[in-house]
């Protein structure tokens, strides 16, 4: 499984990257992706409230705004979004809610 991370400033995706999930994939687990996903990237970590759970939960997607980080940021968003592979079936999203 894995999640697609794009950071993105007006309408232009700044960042795009593939973040490999260890294990499958749990949407309560999201606080320690993102811990993980921030450091790699180098942008500080945004508060996770429960809207962020469940969009992902619902919609297999979350969207951070600037006012959801502490410190500073050079974007507009955090988008994060479940990527799922039509090739592997143990990749299959939906089986693990």
């Amino acid at each position: 499984m894995k999640l697609w991370v794009k950071t993105i400033k007006g309408e232009k995706i700044t960042t795009s990257v593939l973040y490999d999930v260890p294990g499958a994939y749990e949407p309560k687990k999201l606080l320690e992706y993102l811990t993980d996903i921030c450091f790699s990237l180098d942008i500080p970590r945004p508060i996770i409230i429960d809207k962020h759970i469940k969009e992902m939960r619902n919609f297999n997607h979350t969207i951070f705004k600037e006012s959801d980080f502490v410190e500073s940021v050079d974007f507009d968003k955090l988008w994060i979004e479940v990527a799922i592979s039509k090739n592997k079936k143990s990749d299959n999203f939906y089986s693990n809610l």
